[in-house]
C-alpha cells in the first residue's frame, strides 16, 4: 500500500499525529530547558488541543470507514503490530485522564508572577514536574506507537 491509497482522513490525523509529537517535544523543552514556564504552559494547552483533534479526526474515519486490517505478513501482525497496537491503545487511553488531570490540577495551582511569569507554588511544583515527566513519557509512547502504526499500514505494508 501506498501513500496515494491511504484515505485522506488517515492522512490528515498522520499530519495531526507528528504536529502533536513535535509541540509535545517543544512544551518539554521549554519547560526542562529554558525554564520559561509561561511558554510551556501555552505549548501544553496546544498539544492538548491536538491531541483532541486528532481524536475527533480519528472518530470520524473510524465511523465513515470501520476498522483498517493489517495487510502485511502474519508473523509481522503477531508479534510487531499487535503487540505495538496494544500498547499503544492503552497509552493513548490513559494519556487522556492523566493530561486532563495535569491541565485541572495545573490550572487550579497556577500562579502570576509581577513579570506574568507562570509558575507553581513549590509544594505543587514538585509534584507537577515529578508526575508530568512520567505524563509526558506515556504521550511520547503513545504518539511514537501511532506513528509507527500509520507507517506500518500505509507506507511499509
Amino acid at each position: 500500500m501506498s501513500l496515494q491509497s491511504a484515505p485522506p482522513l488517515a492522512i490528515s490525523s498522520f499530519i495531526t499525529i507528528v504536529i502533536g509529537f513535535f509541540t509535545l517535544l517543544l512544551g518539554y523543552y521549554f519547560a526542562r530547558n529554558k525554564k520559561n514556564y509561561r511558554r510551556h504552559y501555552q505549548i501544553m494547552i496546544t498539544a492538548a488541543l491536538v491531541d483532541l483533534l486528532f481524536l475527533i479526526q480519528y472518530v470520524i474515519r473510524y465511523l465513515t470507514s470501520g476498522s483498517t486490517h493489517f495487510k502485511g505478513p502474519a508473523d509481522v501482525e503477531l508479534f510487531i503490530y499487535i503487540p505495538i497496537l496494544t500498547v499503544h491503545i492503552i497509552t493513548a487511553i490513559i494519556v487522556i485522564f492523566l493530561v486532563a488531570k495535569q491541565i485541572l490540577d495545573g490550572l487550579k495551582h497556577k500562579q502570576e508572577s509581577p513579570n506574568q511569569d507562570v509558575y507553581f507554588e513549590k509544594p505543587y511544583r514538585a509534584k507537577h514536574r515529578g508526575f508530568g515527566f512520567w505524563v509526558f513519557i506515556l504521550w511520547l509512547l503513545s504518539y511514537l506507537g501511532g506513528i509507527t502504526i500509520f507507517i506500518m499500514l500505509y507506507l511499509l505494508y
